[in-house]
């Protein structure tokens, strides 16, 4: 009867787990939507130009340059990701954003990676973007930027989209991590038994945090918090 019993958990586990898999992957609803919801995102490559930087420890910065064209509303952002850059950016000649060392901690060398968000305005429409980016190290002299521009939800979404098989797998690791780790502590105290499944626990978390951190996505979630994920992914 125990026998029985334990089969049909396990059948009705593994049934309702490729359940939820299903409901996952497929489309749950069919929505139409005859009204603009502002989904649309438009992606333009902008390459950049040398420019001299004495701040630059390569002796250069980058410099680019996007004219905003299109037709832009007041809740659309242009957003663009950058690499261990210190970043500025000017609409017109109005400086919007400026991304600088903080005094609280000179030994940081190293912003980290950044998605860099700028609010637009209606009015901003014919106006020039011009980015410059310093490299904090010589070998990350930035060459090109990947410019996206719409509401900072379609955005958000699509990022997350492109991320989130990384983010999945990255959690299931921790989680398997964790249970080896739990099954070893059982094995050791009530089985009283020594267990090889420790090491094995501990590598499926690192390889999980790291993956979580190293990955374009989570500096967008964690605002303020790259440094912190920069070193994350390295230890």
């Amino acid at each position: 009867m125990k026998k029985m019993l334990k089969i049909s958990l396990w059948i009705t586990s593994i049934l309702v787990m490729l359940l939820l898999f299903v409901l996952l992957v497929m489309n749950n609803t069919k929505v139409h939507n005859y009204r603009d919801n502002e989904s649309s995102i438009i992606e333009i490559t902008v390459e950049g130009q040398k420019v001299d930087s004495e701040q630059s420890p390569a002796g250069v910065a980058t410099e680019f340059e996007l004219l905003l064209e299109m037709d832009l509303t007041n809740n659309q952002e242009v957003v663009f990701y950058v690499s261990h850059q210190w970043t500025e950016v000017f609409i017109g000649d109005e400086l919007v954003y400026c991304l600088e060392q903080s005094s609280e901690l000179p030994f940081i060398k190293t912003p980290g990676s950044q998605w860099v968000r700028i609010p637009i305005y209606a009015d901003d429409e014919g106006k020039c973007i011009r980015v410059l980016t310093t490299p904090a190290y010589e070998d990350h002299l930035k060459k090109e930027i990947k410019f996206f521009i719409g509401s900072s939800l379609a955005i958000y979404r699509a990022q997350l989209e492109e991320t989130f098989p990384i983010i999945l797998l990255s959690t299931l690791n921790i989680l398997v991590g964790m249970i080896l780790l739990f099954a070893a502590v059982y094995y050791r105290k009530v089985e009283r038994k020594d267990s090889e499944l420790i090491p094995l626990g501990l590598i499926g978390i690192t390889i999980g945090f790291w993956r979580l951190a190293h990955n374009d996505f989570s500096p967008y979630l964690l605002e303020g918090k790259e440094i912190f994920l920069y070193y994350l992914s390295v230890t």
